[in-house]
């Protein structure tokens, strides 16, 4: 990670706490975590001018984050099949996400 993306994280400090626990619980590169929270889900919440923290904290939350995630990282759906399923969520989709993938 560059000091461009650090800035990122600590400039929302609530998230910060969200994307050291999924990166210590899923015991991964936390560049692939920050593509997910910073770049995938703020960049979906920026085109549909949705609330980034609402979003992360309540659509989200860790579990659905750390279920995300692992579908990326285990290679179960693709990359642009794991999309679709966040755009789902960011929209309110309540559903666990490998529980969409398999839909």
């Amino acid at each position: 990670m560059d000091v461009a993306d650090v800035k990122i994280i600590f400039k929302n400090p609530w998230s910060l706490e969200i994307f050291t626990r999924i990166v210590s619980s899923l015991q991964v590169d936390p560049k692939i975590v920050y593509q997910w929270i910073y770049q995938h889900i703020l960049g979906n919440c920026v085109q549909k001018d949705k609330d980034f923290q609402h979003v992360v904290m309540y659509n989200f939350g860790h579990q659905r984050l750390v279920d995300l995630i692992n579908l990326d990282k285990m290679g179960r759906v693709t990359l642009a099949n794991c999309k679709q399923v966040m755009q789902l969520i960011v929209d309110g989709d309540t559903r666990m996400p490998s529980e969409i993938a398999e839909t």
